[in-house]
């Protein structure tokens, strides 16, 4: 099984993926994949073009072929804010589950503010943000939204 969580930065994408792990599924943070180029136009705040898109893509694609290779059940997170990325991600591992997590804007706002070491510095991922394209493909909604509750009984739905 692959579950594939994609949503805006801050989302909580990486800690669901984590907590994945108390599923058996092994956990992938796609942005240990990016390319340089597109970790340093990051860094700058912007500039990431088509061909980093193009390579990023290519590379995670290849990726998530591996590791459901490897393990059973696997886990990844991207923020793959555009559609076409999604569709083309499906395209190519048609057993990609996409799970989109959402939040509330302010406790996406909170949570950019808390990490100031992350790749995705807060007025990088607001930027980003703006651009979230609603998903065409086939998805199960997670809404991380700070309540416990919700989060187990999600956690179980989609993982158990």
């Amino acid at each position: 099984m692959i579950k594939f969580l994609f949503g805006k930065a801050g989302s909580g994408k990486t800690h669901i993926g984590e907590a994945s792990r108390a599923y058996g599924f092994h956990f992938h943070d796609a942005d240990q994949d990016l390319p340089p180029a597109f970790r340093h136009a990051m860094e700058r705040g912007g500039g990431v073009t088509e061909a980093m898109r193009e390579e990023f893509l290519s590379g995670l694609v290849g990726t998530i072929e591996r590791l459901a290779a490897a393990y059973p059940d696997v886990c990844v997170s991207q923020a793959l804010v555009r559609d076409r990325l999604r569709i083309r991600v499906l395209e190519a591992v048609p057993a990609v589950q996409y799970v989109w997590v959402d939040a509330p804007e302010e406790v996406l706002a909170a949570r950019l503010e808390s990490r100031p070491d992350h790749i995705a510095r807060a007025p990088y991922a607001r930027m980003v943000n703006s651009l979230f394209e609603l998903p065409t493909v086939p998805h199960a909604k997670f809404i991380k939204d700070g309540d416990a509750a919700r989060f187990a009984e999600q956690m179980r739905a989609i993982f158990g």
